[in-house]
């Protein structure tokens, strides 16, 4: 898989935050983490969002200078895709 160039627009936020404990499991999680791996993260792609996914998404956070709280809400959703990738 390449890498992702460019940043391109988000699709639209699937409604709920995804977060842990429990991991939640869906086809969002797996849509976020295959965007996650199309910017270069290091990421399984297994539709689970569990203590991994939220490790990832912290660092994602910190690094684009988003509120730091390991869930994918709607900011982070959008910043995945849109945000500049450095």
């Amino acid at each position: 898989m390449t890498q992702q160039t460019a940043p391109v627009k988000a699709p639209p936020f699937p409604g709920r935050n995804l977060e842990q404990p429990p991991p939640m499991k869906g086809d969002d999680v797996r849509t976020w983490q295959a965007q996650m791996g199309n910017r270069g993260w290091t990421i399984t792609v297994d539709g689970v969002y569990g203590p991994d996914s939220e490790d990832i998404c912290r660092e994602f956070q910190q690094r684009k200078h988003l509120q730091v709280d390991g869930i994918v809400g709607p900011i982070t959703w959008k910043a995945t895709w849109e945000a500049p990738i450095d």
